[in-house]
């Protein structure tokens, strides 16, 4: 996986963490963070520095020792997010 595709994913996880309400989900995705984390640390990718603003979300960092930067539109991460958590909450409980 490209390092932006496992940072966006990391990101989107972070947005769904906080627009989600349930106990369960937030759980699960908190497992799903540790186990991006995981993923970027395997492929070699490390988070420098992470700037949210109003717009876009803007993040440094290493990747085969070059420094390099990314943005994403703050707008897009954030409908991903809901879309995402809904479906979570539409899912029957397999408990």
């Amino acid at each position: 996986m490209r390092p932006t595709a496992i940072i966006r994913e990391m990101l989107v996880l972070s947005f769904m963490k906080v627009a989600a309400t349930d106990k369960a989900i937030k759980e699960k995705l908190a497992q799903d963070l540790i186990r991006i984390r995981n993923d970027m640390r395997e492929s070699g990718v490390e988070i420098v520095d992470r700037e949210i603003n109003q717009l876009d979300v803007s993040v440094q960092y290493r990747h085969d020792s070059k420094l390099e930067e990314a943005r994403y539109m703050r707008a897009m991460l954030d409908a991903e997010a809901r879309a995402r958590v809904s479906l979570l909450l539409e899912e029957p409980s397999t408990a």
